[in-house]
C-alpha cells in the first residue's frame, strides 16, 4: 500500500527528440544518452499473499537502483508474429530431400502462431545515463538533425549501459539490454507505419530517418497519425492519471496490471451487425525520478512547514481552530519526513499516462470508455487532457522529457510498486532458437518455448513430467515434445533418437506424424514379425546378457517349475553362448532344450512349457522364433514405438509365487523393455547422441517394483548419460513419493486434477504457496464454457495446464497443435487407435506372409493413411 500527495509543477514546451543513434541497450539523442532495458514479467497467478508481499518489497528495492536518475517506464503492445518466430530459429534455407523436414515443421508452427494473432506485451525501462552537449532542431514530428555520434562516444554509452544493466539484472525485473530491433520497433510503432526494421546492431542516419518519418495531427482530445499519402492510419488518445486514493491494497488495485486483458465492444452504429469484443491493449508511459534522500527530505520538509503555517494562520482566524485537513497534512508530512530520514521509504516524482490507439474514432471512444471505467472501479481518475494531447504524446517517446509537469505526483515509491507493471505471465525458455509449444493464458499472453533436450544439454535435471486427469491432453503433449526433439534444428547433427514404450496402445500416431515430416518411424508389437524383439540377449549389454536371458526365460515358467529346473535353463543358456558367441538368441535356447528333452524328461518339461508360452503374445516378443529375417529394436535415428500393452502387471509387493501366467509373461516383457532402455541410455558409443525416453502412463510402471526402481534410477542417472526423460502420469501422489523422481524433475506440465488430495500433492510437488489459489486453478484448468463465437456451452478444455519451467517460473498455458493434419495424425481416441491397429496389423500380415520382413518393415507401410479428423474435433479430442 502507499500514501499519495498532490499534483504539482508548471507547464513547459520543447521540440520533439532528435535521434542520433540506436545500439543494443542505448539510444542517443541530441541532448542525452539513454540506456534501454527489457524487463521480464513475473507470474503472480498462483502466488500466495506472503509471496506477493515479498515481491512488492523486492520492487521497492529495485527502485533504489534508480535513485537520482531520470527514468522512463513504457508498457507497449505488439502482435506475436510467425515470421518473428521463424527468424529466431536456426533453420536451413530449404529442407534436404530424405532428411527430416525441419523447416516445414517450423513453418507449420509459424502458421498456427499467425492464426492465433496473440497480443504481445513489452516492458521497457529507459534510464538517462548522461547529458549530451548538442543542439535540438525543431519540427512538427520526430526528426533528425545534422551531426554524428563518434565511435568513442558510442563506446562510452555502451559501457555505461552495461554497468547499469548489471545492477538491474539482479533485481526482481531481471532486466536485459533491449536489442536494437526492439528499440527501433518501439520508436517506429508510434507512427503506425509498419516500417521494416533494419537488421543491424547500430542504426544511424538514413536508417533512423525511415523509422521516425510520419506526421501526427493534434486535435483537442486526440491525435491523428497520418501516412505519406495523407490518409489517417490511426487515432490516438492520451489519458493522464490525476487522482489516486490515499490508500491502495494488493490484490485488487494494481493500477497498471489491471489493463492486462482489458476488452471492450466498439460502439455500434444503427444497422450494423453487433461487433465482436476487441482487446484494448492500452500502452503505459510513466516518467519517473527517484529522489535522493536529502532532496526528498527537503521537499517533504517544505510541505510540512507550509502545513504548519496554514495551521498557525487558521488559529488566528475567527474560528480559532484549524481544519482537520490541515492538522492531518502536518502530521502526515512529519511522519513521512522521519521515515525518509530513517531510509524506510523513498520519494519519487512520476507522471503516469495511458495511450490508446484505434483504427476508427468509434473504436477509440469505446476503448477510452473501457479504460476510464477500469480505473474508476479502483478509485483512480483517468482524465482526457484536452488541448494537451500533442505534448503528452511526445512525452511518451523514448528519449523525451516531462512536458506537462502539473499532471504528475510526488509520493513514496510504494505507490509506484502498487502498479505491478512487471506482473504478467511468462514461462519457458527465453532462447529464441527453442521451439514454441503454445502460449500463456494468465495476465498476459506470450509464446511458451520448450525443448525437452535443452535441460540435459545444459547439464540440468533430465525429467519432464506431464500429469493430470485422463483425456486432458497429456499424451498428445508428450508426443509433440518428442517430435520437437527430432525436428529441432539444434538437434539435427546429433542423430536424435526417441523411444516410447506404449503401454496403453494409442502411441502409433506418433510414428504417423514423424513419417509425415520425414523422421524415420518404427513400431514394434507382439506380431509374429517382431518375435524376439525384447530378447534379453538383444536388449542387454553382452557381458550381462546370459544372466538376464536366463532370468527372463525363468519368468515365463510357473514358479515351481522354474525353481526345480533352474539348472536346465542355465546350462542351455551357457550352451547357446558357447555355440553362437556373436549372436546368441533365446529362441535357440528354447529349441536346444526341446531337442535335449527327447532324452531327458526334466528338460522335456521345461522345453514344452517354454515352447507353448513363446508361440504368441508377450512370450513371442521375448523368445519367439522370428519369421523371415525378423525385426529387432532399432538404434537408428528417429522414433521407435514399442506397442506393449501391460494391463495385468502384478502390483508392487505381490510375491512372485502368486503371479499368474499372464503376469509372469508381462513382467518378463517389461524387464526386456527396461533392459533395452538402460542399455541405450548407458551405451558409451551412443553418449553423444540426443536420446529421449518418453514414458506414457508412468503410473503403470510405478505400480510395480521393477518399474519403480528402474524409473527412480533412470531419473538419477539420465543426465549423466545424456538422456532426456518425458513421463506422463495420472498419479501425482505416486510421483511425489519417489525421491529420485522428484530430484530428477526439471519441468512440469500439470493438467487438471479433480480430487483435493491430488491437487495438494501437485501444489507440494511444484513448491507452490500453500496460501495461494493454486488448488482452485488446478481444478478448473479443463473448464471451457465458451466457444470461439462466445456462445455459452459446457465443454472440456484440452491441452490447458499449469506449467513450471526449470527456472521455477509458473504460469497457466495452452498447448497448441501445429495444424489440423498433425491433430489427425496424433489422435489418441479409441476409434482412431483401433482403426490404426487394424490397418497396421493387415500391412504387417501381408509382409509376414511374403517372408520378406527386413529393417524397412519397421517403417510403417506407405499406404497406411491416418484416421481422418477435422480441425473442429480438437475441442472433443486431446
Amino acid at each position: 500500500m502507499g500514501t499519495f500527495g498532490s499534483l504539482f509543477g508548471r507547464r513547459t514546451a520543447a521540440a520533439p527528440p532528435q535521434y542520433r543513434a540506436i545500439a543494443p541497450g542505448v539510444v542517443v539523442t541530441d541532448d542525452a544518452v539513454w540506456g534501454v532495458y527489457s524487463l521480464r514479467s513475473t507470474n503472480s497467478d498462483v502466488k500466495g499473499e506472503s509471496s506477493l508481499d515479498r515481491e512488492h518489497d523486492d520492487a521497492l528495492s529495485a527502485f533504489r537502483v534508480l535513485t537520482g536518475r531520470e527514468a522512463h517506464l513504457k508498457v507497449v503492445w505488439g502482435r506475436i508474429s510467425g515470421d518473428t518466430y521463424l527468424a529466431g530459429l536456426d533453420l536451413p534455407a530449404v529442407d534436404v530431400p530424405g532428411r527430416p523436414r525441419v523447416r516445414e515443421w517450423a513453418e507449420t508452427r509459424a502458421d498456427s502462431i499467425d492464426e492465433l494473432d496473440l497480443p504481445e506485451r513489452q516492458v521497457l525501462l529507459s534510464v538517462k545515463l548522461l547529458s549530451r552537449k548538442g543542439y535540438r532542431g525543431s519540427g512538427r514530428s520526430l526528426g533528425l538533425t545534422a551531426g554524428t555520434v563518434s565511435s568513442a562516444e558510442m563506446a562510452e554509452a555502451l559501457s555505461l549501459s552495461v554497468q547499469l544493466g548489471r545492477q538491474l539484472a539482479h533485481t526482481l525485473w531481471r532486466a536485459q539490454a533491449a536489442s536494437t530491433e526492439t528499440i527501433a520497433w518501439s520508436i517506429s510503432r508510434e507512427m503506425h507505419r509498419g516500417a521494416e526494421i533494419p537488421a543491424s546492431d547500430q542504426l544511424k542516419g538514413a536508417q533512423l530517418a525511415r523509422l521516425v518519418s510520419g506526421r501526427a495531427e493534434p486535435m483537442p482530445d486526440h491525435l491523428r497519425i497520418v501516412d505519406a499519402r495523407g490518409e489517417v492510419v490511426s487515432f490516438v488518445r492520451v489519458l493522464a492519471l490525476t487522482d489516486f486514493p490515499e490508500v491502495m491494497v494488493t490484490p485488487g488495485q494494481e493500477w497498471i496490471a489491471c489493463l492486462n486483458g482489458l476488452t471492450t465492444v466498439p460502439l455500434m452504429l444503427e444497422g450494423w451487425e453487433e461487433p465482436a469484443p476487441v482487446h484494448v491493449l492500452a500502452d503505459v508511459s510513466i516518467r519517473i525520478s527517484v529522489l535522493r534522500g536529502q532532496q526528498a527530505v527537503s521537499k517533504v520538509g517544505s510541505v510540512r512547514v507550509l502545513a504548519k503555517e496554514q495551521r498557525i494562520e487558521a488559529g488566528k482566524s475567527s474560528a480559532g481552530e484549524p481544519s482537520d485537513h490541515v492538522l492531518t497534512a502536518e502530521d502526515e508530512t512529519a511522519q513521512m519526513e522521519m521515515a525518509l530520514q530513517r531510509h524506510h521509504v523513498q520519494l519519487d516524482e512520476d507522471h503516469p499516462r495511458i495511450i490508446i490507439s484505434a483504427s476508427s474514432i468509434e473504436e477509440l471512444e469505446a476503448k477510452s470508455a473501457a479504460v476510464v471505467a477500469c480505473y474508476d472501479a479502483i478509485g483512480i481518475t483517468a482524465w482526457v487532457a484536452e488541448d494537451e494531447q500533442r505534448d503528452l504524446w511526445l512525452e511518451q517517446l523514448i528519449g523525451d522529457r516531462v512536458r506537462v509537469p502539473d499532471l504528475g505526483h510526488h509520493r513514496d515509491t510504494h505507490a509506484l510498486a502498487q502498479s505491478w507493471f512487471w506482473a504478467g505471465s511468462q514461462v519457458g525458455s527465453a532462447d529464441p532458437s527453442v521451439p514454441a509449444i503454445g502460449f500463456t493464458t494468465g495476465l498476459t499472453a506470450t509464446l511458451v518455448r520448450f525443448l525437452c533436450t535443452e535441460a540435459t544439454a545444459a547439464a540440468d535435471a533430465p525429467l519432464t513430467l506431464l500429469t493430470g486427469r485422463t483425456r486432458r491432453g497429456k499424451t498428445v503433449a508428450m508426443m509433440l515434445a518428442a517430435l520437437d526433439a527430432c525436428l529441432a534444428p539444434q538437434n539435427q547433427a546429433l542423430e536424435p533418437y526417441v523411444f516410447l514404450p506404449d503401454v496403453k496402445g494409442d502411441g502409433k500416431g506418433l510414428v504417423d506424424a514423424a513419417r509425415r515430416f520425414d523422421v524415420p518411424g518404427r513400431v514394434i508389437s507382439v506380431l509374429e514379425a517382431h518375435a524376439g524383439a525384447l530378447d534379453a540377449f538383444v536388449a542387454t549389454e553382452p557381458d550381462f546378457a546370459p544372466d538376464a536371458a536366463a532370468g527372463q526365460l525363468a519368468l515365463l515358467l510357473p514358479h515351481r517349475i522354474a525353481a526345480d529346473h533352474e539348472d536346465v535353463i542355465q546350462q542351455a543358456v551357457a550352451g547357446e553362448v558357447e555355440a553362437h558367441p556373436d549372436d546368441p538368441r533365446s529362441w535357440r535356447v528354447v529349441a536346444s532344450i526341446l531337442e535335449r528333452g527327447k532324452q531327458d524328461p526334466r528338460w522335456d518339461r521345461v522345453g514344452k512349457t517354454l515352447d507353448a508360452v513363446t508361440r504368441s503374445g508377450y512370450g513371442r516378443l521375448i523368445a519367439g522364433r522370428p519369421s523371415g529375417e525378423g525385426v529387432e529394436l532399432s538404434r537408428e535415428a528417429g522414433i521407435t514405438v514399442l506397442d506393449l500393452p501391460l494391463p495385468q502387471l502384478p502390483e508392487a509387493g505381490k510375491p512372485a509365487t502368486d503371479w499368474t501366467a499372464p503376469q509372469r509373461a508381462q513382467v518378463a516383457a517389461l524387464r526386456g523393455m527396461l533392459a533395452w532402455c538402460s542399455m541405450m541410455a548407458a551405451s558409451i558409443r551412443e553418449r553423444r547422441r540426443v536420446k529421449v525416453l518418453a514414458i506414457p502412463e508412468a503410473h503403470v510402471l510405478l505400480a510395480t517394483s521393477d518399474g519403480r526402481a528402474w524409473l527412480e534410477q533412470m531419473c538419477r542417472m539420465a543426465a549423466f548419460m545424456g538422456v532426456s526423460l518425458l513421463a506422463d502420469s495420472q498419479d501425482v501422489e505416486g510421483i511425489a513419493d519417489v525421491p529420485g523422481i522428484v530430484e530428477g524433475l526439471s519441468s512440469t506440465f500439470a493438467f487438471a486434477q479433480r480430487t483435493q488430495r491430488q491437487q495438494q500433492e501437485l501444489v507440494r510437488l511444484m513448491r507452490l504457496d500453500s496460501d495461494s489459489d493454486a488448488p482452485h486453478v488446478i481444478a478448473t484448468l479443463d473448464r471451457d464454457e465458451s466457444d470461439l463465437d462466445g456462445n455459452s456451452k459446457r465443454g472440456v478444455r484440452r491441452g490447458h495446464c499449469l506449467a513450471q519451467d526449470r527456472w521455477g517460473d509458473v504460469a497457466t498455458m495452452q498447448w497448441v497443435l501445429p495444424s489440423a493434419e498433425v491433430l489427425a495424425l496424433l489422435d489418441t481416441s479409441g476409434a482412431a487407435a483401433a482403426e490404426r491397429d487394424e490397418r497396421y496389423r493387415a500391412s504387417m500380415q501381408d509382409m509376414t506372409e511374403e517372408h520378406t520382413v527386413d529393417s524397412d518393415v519397421l517403417d510403417v507401410a506407405s499406404d497406411w493413411e491416418p484416421v481422418p479428423v477435422s480441425a473442429g474435433d480438437f475441442e472433443e479430442r486431446p
